[in-house]
């Protein structure tokens, strides 16, 4: 089962211009609605889909409840990634509510790439293994939100480094063990020797981590930077000394 088109609702166009282009240059097909309606509306007729969604709320300091509910149905309905600037968000108010991931305004367009792609990463592993799963044995499903940690580095090896840096780029555990050439179990090892290290949770907040250690940036951002003065680590992107 593979996931579909992403519900992009974002009220500010230039922003929404921004997030549909990067997204767009990621592969991944992006509709763009006007409302939370629509967005409810839409994943009754879109196949897998995944909303990104803006929501501010009413006040600035915290989500009024009728909000809260109004997150948590828009949550059940679709897999959500949270988009908004408001400081009542959290990486567990986030989970409470339901949704799979969530990111602060300001944000880097490496942080929206890490966190769309780890998410989607997500589900499908997630849809594959409940296939594969007898009925009797699935669980409910827990949302695991997105973790925000400034963790150092020097918490995990150089190898969940580099497994964290391939996590980010939306790598599943077979496709990173083919590029570092492990067993496919070795890097499920090493994805736990990340979360329980870091106290994180989940893939997506391991590429949220990624980002914001400066591990991971987006192909928009290396474009950006123009061609690279000394040859790079083809994992990390980090000048080759490691």
């Amino acid at each position: 089962m593979g996931i579909g088109t992403i519900l992009l609702y974002e009220d500010d166009p230039m922003t929404c211009d921004v997030l549909v282009d990067i997204l767009n240059r990621d592969g991944h097909d992006i509709r763009v609605v006007e409302s939370l309606q629509q967005v409810m509306t839409a994943a009754d007729r879109v196949p897998a889909p995944l909303a990104l969604m803006d929501f501010w709320g009413t006040s600035h300091r915290r989500l009024a409840d009728h909000e809260r509910q109004q997150v948590v149905r828009l949550a059940r309905a679709v897999p959500t990634i949270l988009l908004t600037g408001r400081p009542w968000a959290n990486e567990r108010l986030v989970a409470e509510l339901g949704c799979r991931a969530f990111l602060p305004k300001p944000f880097l367009l490496s942080q929206v790439t890490a966190v769309v792609a780890a998410t989607v990463a997500d589900m499908r592993g997630a849809a594959v293994a409940e296939q594969a799963r007898p009925l009797s044995a699935r669980p409910v499903d827990v949302p695991a939100g997105a973790a925000s940690a400034n963790q150092a580095i020097d918490a995990i090896t150089r190898r969940q480094r580099e497994v964290a840096i391939l996590i980010a780029r939306g790598l599943s555990n077979a496709e990173i063990a083919r590029q570092l050439t492990l067993m496919p179990g070795t890097v499920a090892n090493h994805v736990e020797g990340i979360l329980r290290r870091l106290a994180l949770r989940s893939r997506t907040s391991i590429a949220v981590w990624a980002v914001e250690q400066g591990l991971y940036r987006s192909m928009q951002e290396e474009l950006d930077e123009g061609p690279a003065s000394a040859p790079r680590c083809p994992t990390c992107g980090a000048p080759k000394v490691c």
